[in-house]
């Protein structure tokens, strides 16, 4: 009994010590020690191990080789120019900074057949050129008498814009001269604008078309848009150089001419053609005149043959003996009558 009165007591004399600012230590913001507070003197500080810092070393290095490396794949997988093919089959490929194939896209149905199985992904843009140009070859897009191709780089960088139109026009051209002998390759450089991709979703053209054809249409040739746009390139060529135009006017041109095909033409025509009357009657007086000369010359030339004949043993020989044997009656006639008027006067 006594026992527990004094536990009391003790109690409640302990609750009565108990400091004002207790309540105020549980909201007050814990500070972390930095190491060299006065409490932390004497105490063991724990230190790392070394296997442990080179993994952190090596883990942070691999870090900053995966960032580099998915960056530089990144900029890769970046389109950094389209190249556009149209023939009647139009067909486009986004090209990367170092000229790889990202993606083969076809914009008709004979672009559709063009491209087929073919995996063009991944490899050279002038190899996927050169099989996008065998494969029309092959199916009959492209021939001796139809080989007209339009090449449009669209690209950002103008620089590369301009070697790559550059590089693929002169490879296209040596192809299709291994392949048909020749071809007519037009070239040009565009930029992206959204009315280009209206209308060459419309018409079923690549953008690059669309903007040659926008380009006629502004010169006010006094064609329409659905007039030109149906045609192929070949039918678009020779249509506008029949009506005193030329595509070379606004586009680049590498190999075969239009305007040279009818300066040979011409000429063979000119070689052809028969002469005029005038000219024939002037010729045929100037033919007379040397018909003339040619009969006297000729007859100059028959007097040398009968001279020349002369000197010959044959058939004049035999002529020439006739006559003496017709002649010789009459001289031995002659000399029998002599020989009778000298036996007269004998008599």
């Amino acid at each position: 009994m006594k026992y527990k009165k004094i536990r009391s007591d003790l109690q409640r004399e302990a609750e009565s010590w108990k400091p004002a600012f207790q309540e105020d230590l549980k909201t007050e913001p814990v500070t972390p020690a930095k190491g060299d507070e006065w409490y932390l003197e004497g105490t063991r500080t724990r230190k790392t191990k070394p296997a442990f810092k080179i993994a952190a070393y090596v883990a942070a290095v691999m870090a900053c080789f995966l960032a580099v490396f998915v960056s530089r794949t990144q900029l890769k997988q970046r389109v950094d120019a389209i190249v556009y093919l149209d023939v009647n089959p139009s067909v486009s490929l986004e090209v990367s900074k170092d000229e790889k194939v990202l993606r083969a896209e076809a914009h008709n149905a004979d672009g559709e057949k063009i491209l087929g199985g073919m995996k063009l992904k991944g490899s050279d843009i002038d190899v996927a050129v050169n099989a996008l140009i065998g494969s029309m070859f092959k199916q009959g897009y492209l021939s001796e008498q139809q080989s007209t191709v339009l090449l449009s780089i669209e690209s950002g960088n103008e620089q590369h814009a301009e070697t790559l139109r550059k590089e693929l026009a002169e490879e296209i051209d040596a192809y299709l001269t291994q392949l048909v002998g020749g071809a007519s390759i037009y070239d040009q450089s565009i930029q992206e604008e959204e009315t280009l991709s209206k209308l060459a979703q419309q018409y079923h053209i690549t953008p690059g078309k669309a903007f040659l054809i926008q380009r006629l249409i502004d010169a006010d040739l006094g064609f329409t848009y659905d007039e030109l746009a149906g045609m192929n390139m070949a039918e678009l060529a020779k249509f506008l150089h029949q009506h005193g135009h030329a595509l070379k006017e606004y586009l680049n041109l590498h190999g075969i001419d239009l305007d040279d095909i009818d300066d040979l033409e011409d000429l063979a025509e000119e070689l052809l053609e028969p002469e005029d009357d005038d000219d024939s009657d002037d010729d045929h007086d100037s033919d007379d005149d040397d018909s003339d000369d040619d009969r006297d010359d000729d007859s100059d030339d028959d007097r040398d043959d009968i001279d020349d004949d002369d000197d010959r043993p044959a058939a004049p020989a035999v002529q020439s003996y006739k006559d003496d044997d017709e002649d010789e009656p009459d001289e031995v006639y002659e000399q029998d009558d002599d020989d009778e008027d000298d036996e007269d006067d004998d008599d």
